[in-house]
Order: C-alpha cells, then structure tokens, then sequence
C-alpha cells in the first residue's frame, strides 16, 4: 500500500468507531466483528475486492487448531510483513489460533471490534489488552 491508501484505510477504519459488536455482521454503525469489519474497511478503499465468506461460529477458536482466520487472510493476498505501518492488518493468537483482528491506526494504536462492546482504539502494549498475545502483521 502507498502512503495516500493507507491513509484512505485509516480513515475510513476510524469512521467505524463506536459500531457495536455483533457476530458475523459488517454494517457500519450497526454492527460488527472483529472479521468482517476491517474486510469491510479494505473493500470500501478498495485494497481488497468483495467476495463470500464462509460461516463461522464465534467460538471456533476454543475448539479446533485450524487457522481459519489467517487462511482466509492469506487467500485474499495479504503479505506477512514485520512493518508496523498505519493501515496494516494485525491477528493475535488468541484460544488455539489466531483468531481476533484489527488495523494499525498509528502503532501501537489499532482499532479492532472488540467482542462484547464496540469497534474501539486500543493500545495494543497495554499489559491488560488481549492485543498483547502473540501477534502478527499483514500488508495489502
């Protein structure tokens, strides 16, 4: 991503803020998750064309080692990258796989659908965040 377009997915993340959280939706304002939100982000700058999802419980991450997640991150092109950059997609290990997602505003500022409350910023070095988990970063 260029600089313009990683601004474009910051802003457009950041419009999103305060969306409540709500399993398997991505609605501005209406309802998230912490899966469907920043696909919803990189579609609306057009980093990422739209495309189906497959169901998903939300408890698929106490259960079962497959990653899921990150299959799916990795099928629509996204590159593991070490680079902290605003607009970059992250997924921690949370349960038995990397299971939670969420975009860097301004590192370590991201913004994720946190699971029960909202579409939020977070410091993801707080010592009480769940972003403190084994982490990885993706670029689009």
């Amino acid at each position: 991503m260029n600089a313009e377009t990683r601004a474009k997915v910051v802003a457009e993340a950041l419009n999103w803020k305060g969306t409540p959280y709500v399993h398997n939706q991505a609605l501005k304002s209406v309802a998230a998750d912490c899966a469907l939100f920043p696909l919803a982000v990189y579609e609306a700058v057009g980093v990422l064309k739209p495309g189906p999802v497959p169901e998903y419980s939300p408890q698929w991450f106490l259960h079962r080692s497959e990653e899921k997640y990150m299959q799916a991150v990795l099928e629509r092109g996204a590159v593991e990258t070490d680079s902290l950059e605003p607009g970059n997609f992250c997924l921690w290990r949370i349960g038995r796989c990397y299971s939670h997602g969420g975009i860097i505003i301004r590192w370590p500022q991201i913004i994720h659908a946190l699971r029960p409350r909202e579409v939020m910023l977070s410091d993801a070095t707080n010592e009480a965040s769940i972003c403190r988990k084994p982490m990885k970063v993706f670029t689009l």
